[in-house]
C-alpha cells in the first residue's frame, strides 16, 4: 500500500468523457465519512444507556492490560453492526472514521481510535454465565420500555436457519434447507421487537429448548406486569404438551398450530362432514376447482403469471379473482391426543381445537388449532394466529440487516455473536421508531442504507465538531425529526 503523503493528497485525477466540461478530482476535501447516520444512533444508545446496562450486567473476564472498557467494546460493535459491518475485521477497516468515532464516543481530538480487530475478537471469549446474563438483561430492558403495564403481550417463537460456511462446532446439515447450518430460537413480541435469541446446534428439532425459554421468558414478564393478558402464539413444530399444560396452570393463552400426522381418522374423520360441505359450496358458487391433480400447481403458476403481465389495475383485480375463489368454514372440537391409548405423549384432558377447513382451486385444506382461549374461532384463526407471519417477516428483516455469519469455531462465542446483533437489531428498532409514522413501515434494510449509510463531512472546531450532510438527501425533513425525537425520549 503507498505510503500517504502531502503529495499524494493534492494529486489530481482528470476525467475527459463524463462530461462535457472539465473534471478533476483530488483527495483533498477532509474529514468525510460514510456513516453520518450512525451519530444519531449513538445518541440513542447513550439516552437509553443501552450498551453501558448491557456491559454492566455481564463481568469482565479479561486479564492484564485493558486498553477499552468492556462498555466501550460492546458500544463498538453494536454501533458497527447497525451500520452493516458485523465483522471483527471491520474494526481496522474504519477505526479512524469519524462518525463512527463520534458515534461511540470517542471524539475527534481524542488519540483513540476505534479498538483493533484482534482486541474485537477477544471480546467473543465470552463465556456461557455472561451470555445468560447479557440474555437476561435484554429481557429487563425490553420491560423497562414500557412506561405502563400493557393490556396484552402477545409472543411468538419461531426457529430459523443460519447457514454456516465452515466447520463450525455443533453446525448440522438438515436436508429440508439443505445446508449445514445452526437453528436459533428467536423470540418476538407483537411489535417486531426481538426480546431473546437461544443459539441451538443445526441438528435441534424445532420443539427444542422452546419449554425452558418459554417459562423463563413469561415468568419474567408476569411479574412485571400482572394483570396483562399474555398469549403464546406457536406454529406446528412446537407441540410439545408440557407447554400447553405449564401455559394453562400458569393463567396464560396460546394458540398453537397442531398437526394430528396422516390424512385420516381422529380430527380427520371429526371434520369430514365439514369437508364435503365446503366443497358442495364452493362447486355451487365457482363451479369446478381448475388446479386439482398434479399438473394444478404448474397450472396456476401459469394463469398467475399471465395475470401479471396485465396493466396494474387490471392484475390487481385478476389476482383478487383468484384468490376470491375460496370457501372457508370454522368449527370447534373438544379432542384429547392419545386419548384411545396408552400414548405417553398424550394431553391430561380435553382441549378445543379450531377446525379451519379451505376449499379453493387446488382442492380442500384443513387446518387445526389448539387453544384455550374463549374468542370466536373465526377471530382466532384470521385476527390472530395468520397475523403470525408478521414474525416471519421480522425474523426476515434481521437476517438481511444483520446477515446470519457465525463465524467463529466454537459454539459459546457464536451465541455471544447472535445476543450483539439483537441488540443491535432492537437500538435500530428503536431508532426507526423515531421517525414519523408514515415512514416506521420500512425494513431495517433499507433503513439502515437510507438513514445510516450516509454521507457527512466532518470539520473539527474549537470544542466542538462540525457535521454537514449534502443539500440533497431526499429524506431531510425525516431525518431532522427523528433527530429531535430522541432529545425527548424517556424510558
Amino acid at each position: 500500500m503507498a505510503k500517504i503523503t502531502r503529495k499524494l493528497f493534492s494529486r489530481q485525477v482528470n476525467f475527459f468523457r463524463v462530461s462535457p466540461e472539465s473534471v478533476v478530482g483530488s483527495f483533498d476535501g477532509g474529514i468525510a465519512s460514510s456513516y453520518g447516520g450512525a451519530i444519531p444512533l449513538g445518541e440513542l444508545n447513550q439516552q437509553l444507556g443501552y450498551t453501558e446496562g448491557a456491559a454492566t450486567a455481564m463481568r469482565d473476564w479479561r486479564k492484564g492490560k485493558k486498553d477499552y472498557s468492556l462498555a466501550q467494546l460492546l458500544t463498538q460493535r453494536v454501533i458497527l453492526a447497525c451500520c452493516g459491518l458485523t465483522t471483527t475485521a471491520d474494526s481496522d477497516h474504519f477505526r479512524h472514521d469519524p462518525a463512527l468515532r463520534l458515534a461511540i464516543g470517542l471524539g475527534l481530538q481524542s488519540d483513540r481510535t476505534l479498538a483493533s480487530q484482534p482486541t474485537m475478537s477477544r471480546l467473543d471469549g465470552m463465556n456461557r454465565a455472561n451470555c445468560y446474563r447479557l440474555a437476561v438483561w435484554l429481557l429487563l430492558f425490553y420491560i423497562s420500555t414500557r412506561k405502563k403495564a400493557p393490556k396484552q403481550i402477545i409472543i411468538d417463537f419461531d426457529g430459523s436457519c443460519f447457514p454456516v460456511h465452515g466447520n463450525q462446532a455443533h453446525s448440522s446439515y438438515r436436508t429440508n434447507y439443505r445446508t449445514h447450518m445452526y437453528f436459533p430460537l428467536l423470540v418476538y413480541d407483537q411489535d417486531g421487537w426481538l426480546i431473546t435469541a437461544v443459539l441451538r446446534p443445526g441438528y435441534y428439532p424445532e420443539k427444542a429448548l422452546a419449554y425452558g425459554v418459554l417459562t423463563r421468558v413469561m415468568r419474567k414478564l408476569k411479574d412485571a406486569w400482572k394483570d396483562t393478558r399474555f398469549i403464546v402464539r406457536l406454529d406446528a413444530g412446537f407441540g410439545d404438551s408440557r407447554i400447553l399444560d405449564w401455559c394453562e396452570d400458569n393463567g396464560i393463552f396460546y394458540t398453537i398450530r397442531f398437526n394430528p400426522g396422516g390424512t385420516k381418522g381422529g380430527l380427520y374423520s371429526l371434520t369430514e362432514h365439514t369437508s364435503r360441505t365446503s366443497k358442495r359450496v364452493f362447486r355451487r358458487k365457482f363451479g369446478s376447482e381448475k388446479y386439482l391433480g398434479e399438473g394444478g400447481g404448474k397450472a396456476k403458476h401459469a394463469d398467475e403469471k399471465e395475470a401479471r403481465k396485465l396493466p396494474r389495475n387490471e392484475r390487481a383485480k385478476a389476482l383478487r379473482n383468484m384468490e376470491s375463489r375460496r370457501v372457508r368454514l370454522f368449527g370447534d372440537i373438544e379432542y384429547r391426543k392419545g386419548g384411545g391409548g396408552l400414548d405417553k405423549k398424550q394431553w391430561r384432558s380435553d382441549r378445543r381445537v379450531v377446525t379451519v377447513v379451505d376449499h379453493t382451486d387446488k382442492g380442500n385444506h384443513r387446518i387445526f388449532i389448539i387453544t384455550n382461549m374463549p374468542d370466536p374461532a373465526r377471530y382466532i384463526y384470521e385476527e390472530l394466529y395468520c397475523k403470525r407471519g408478521t414474525t416471519e417477516q421480522n425474523i426476515g428483516q434481521f437476517k438481511a440487516a444483520f446477515g446470519t455469519k457465525l463465524s467463529s469455531p466454537e459454539f459459546t462465542p457464536n451465541q455471544f455473536r447472535l445476543l450483539v446483533n439483537v441488540m443491535s437489531y432492537n437500538l435500530l428498532f428503536m431508532l426507526r421508531q423515531q421517525l414519523p409514522a408514515a415512514h416506521r413501515g420500512r425494513t431495517l434494510k433499507s433503513f439502515q442504507s437510507q438513514f445510516i449509510k450516509l454521507a457527512v463531512m466532518v470539520k473539527q472546531k474549537y470544542r466542538r465538531a462540525v457535521l454537514s450532510w449534502t443539500s440533497h438527501y431526499q429524506y431531510i425533513r425525516e431525518f431532522i425529526y427523528m433527530c429531535s425525537r430522541i432529545h425527548f425520549l424517556r424510558i
